[in-house]
């Protein structure tokens, strides 16, 4: 399983530097436009092409600034979701602890019995338990979970 690590400050801080990009640009766009609308013309040819150029840059600067724009609502959208998934997840973990203790709860109660501190002989390492069948496993644990006195 990948480990996925989101940032989501870091995502709000690139969502605002878009932003930011996006005012920028179309600050620069209406200034290149107004700049340009004013050209003379000389021999006719001038001045249209000039104010032509401008509204060409004008309307790159606004179709990138509507893309920093969407790029920066993409962002806080993620950056909200990974908090989401991250709370959901941190919930989860705090329930987990009690799931755990039901389940030991379940376990010793189909053993008859709460669980004993293992002695010296009861050692078993993971390799021969799982080198145990079914029916090895289950009678090592009620040994194991088998109180003094019990016979």
């Amino acid at each position: 399983m990948s480990l996925i690590v989101v940032d989501p400050p870091k995502l709000r801080d690139a969502a605002r530097a878009l932003k930011e990009l996006a005012v920028n640009l179309r600050r620069l766009a209406r200034e290149v436009l107004r700049t340009t609308e004013g050209a003379p013309s000389y021999d006719g040819e001038f001045g249209p092409r000039v104010r032509s150029g401008g509204a060409e840059v004008y309307a790159e600067h606004e179709s990138v600034a509507r893309l920093a724009e969407e790029a920066a609502d993409f962002l806080l959208e993620k950056a909200d979701q990974f908090e989401s998934a991250d709370q959901s997840g941190q919930a989860a973990l705090a329930s987990l602890g009690m799931q755990l203790s039901q389940w030991s709860q379940a376990f010793e109660a189909l053993l008859g019995a709460p669980a004993s501190e293992p002695d010296e002989s009861q050692e078993l390492s993971l390799e021969d338990f799982e080198a145990m069948t079914v029916d090895e496993r289950i009678a090592w644990l009620r040994a194991f979970h088998k109180q003094p006195g019990d016979g």
